[in-house]
């Protein structure tokens, strides 16, 4: 007798747990078609609350069944279960409270996901697929906005949760789209976010994809350049000048990893001409122009075994030097470095001479007073532009420095006094 009452006390708790589930499923279902038709338009959420309290308790029971392995638990059940779910869960996370819409994205995609799984007939797979759409969406209009208020790790996720979304998308449908947005924005999230080899992952993938957007190139060398790998900088870039051979800013970006990396110097400046021809009003170009000519002149110079053919050549290097840091200046009439550089050109010619004054024979008066003309010519050449670059930089002291030597060689003790007090000023201060 015993027995028999335990096994009918049984069979009744099943029925009840069966029953429960059903009770609570309806429930959920009617109180969600209530908010729809009643609350939604007037902005109330109490029967979508109840909704999910309702639809909470049915899949802890539904979710109990599959864990027991319950035969009686047919898959068309659980798809309806989850379907309701994730229904109910997508509007909790497309118009509920702000800060549970992630937490009820995921709970809403999750139970799509599933509801997709037992869905052997394609029920509700229309409606399935079109509220994965509308996380999918919401999600990452969530990104954008978590991105233009640089939480860059909230974006990130938000980001990377759309493009789960869209494969779920995808594996429902039968379909393989790509989400490059979602790609893209993970990228540029992860790069802004310092997370420098998610970024490099996603901007990898683009390149891969051959996606058309010019600034991955760009973005990908880049960061490969920050962690040192040039050969994988140089690479991407390459593959972007193929893709697109007449971008300027990727010559740009060539030209620069050319200028850090010591690289050939005739190399650099024919990318520099190059881009010069492009955009003949960018004064940056036309210094760097200048520089590598200067770099290249200075090197010969100094050179003791160069021949009088090489030194002619070198001379000749360091005029296109000085006429390009002239056109910089042209342009940017402020263009300190390019200042700087232009009158230390001739300063150091004009220190030469003083220096070589000094091992003049006394009876060679006439080469002693050509080099004295010549200095005082070439430091007159360099003053305009350190008293400029002066007034760029009030308190440079290689500029102060500069102006001392050249007004104290030139006879202008005045100028040569108020330069020192300035210098000592500044050494004081340090």
């Amino acid at each position: 007798m015993m027995k028999k009452m335990l096994l009918l006390f049984l069979c009744v708790a099943m029925a009840g747990n069966s029953f429960g589930q059903t009770k609570d499923l309806n429930t959920a279902i009617m109180k969600f078609k209530n908010y729809v038709s009643y609350e939604k338009a007037d902005g109330k959420t109490g029967d979508l609350e109840k909704a999910r309290d309702a639809i909470d308790k049915c899949i802890k029971i539904v979710d109990e069944k599959i864990a027991n392995n319950d035969a009686k638990l047919k898959g068309k059940v659980i798809s309806k279960a989850y379907h309701w779910q994730g229904l109910i869960y997508t509007e909790l996370a497309t118009e509920g409270e702000e800060s549970m819409k992630a937490a009820a994205s995921g709970i809403a995609a999750e139970a799509i996901t599933k509801s997709v799984k037992y869905d052997e007939k394609g029920t509700y797979s229309k409606v399935n697929v079109s509220n994965l759409d509308l996380l999918r969406t919401s999600v990452y209009n969530q990104g954008i906005k978590s991105f233009k208020e640089k939480a860059y790790d909230d974006a990130y996720s938000s980001f990377e949760k759309s493009m789960a979304y869209g494969e779920s998308i995808n594996k429902a449908q039968g379909e393989s789209v790509i989400d490059t947005a979602a790609i893209t924005m993970m990228a540029y999230a992860a790069q802004n976010g310092g997370n420098t080899d998610n970024a490099i992952k996603h901007y990898q993938q683009l390149v891969d994809l051959d996606y058309n957007e010019i600034s991955i190139y760009n973005s990908l060398s880049n960061l490969y350049l920050s962690k040192g790998e040039s050969d994988k900088a140089m690479s991407v870039l390459q593959t972007g000048k193929e893709k697109f051979p007449k971008d300027y800013s990727l010559l740009i970006t060539e030209i620069n990893m050319l200028l850090k990396s010591g690289g050939d110097p005739a190399e650099a400046q024919g990318k520099l001409e190059q881009a010069i021809e492009m955009d003949n009003e960018n004064p940056s170009l036309f210094f760097a122009l200048a520089t590598n000519y200067d770099q290249q002149s200075s090197g010969m110079l100094k050179d003791s075994t160069a021949s009088d053919a090489d030194k002619e050549k070198a001379m000749a290097t360091r005029e296109k030097a000085i006429t390009n840091y002239k056109k910089a200046i042209e342009l940017n009439g402020e263009y300190y470095d390019a200042l700087y550089n232009l009158g230390a050109i001739y300063y150091n010619q004009a220190a030469d001479m003083t220096r070589e004054m000094v091992n003049v024979p006394i009876n060679e008066k006439e080469r002693y007073k050509e080099l004295e003309d010549g200095s005082q010519s070439l430091f007159k050449e360099a003053l305009p532009y350190f008293e400029k670059a002066l007034e760029v930089k009030p308190t440079d002291f290689n500029t102060l420095r500069a102006l001392k030597e050249i007004s104290a060689n030139m006879g202008a003790i005045e100028k040569t006094n108020e330069y020192k007090e300035r210098l000592e000023a500044l050494e004081e201060a340090e």
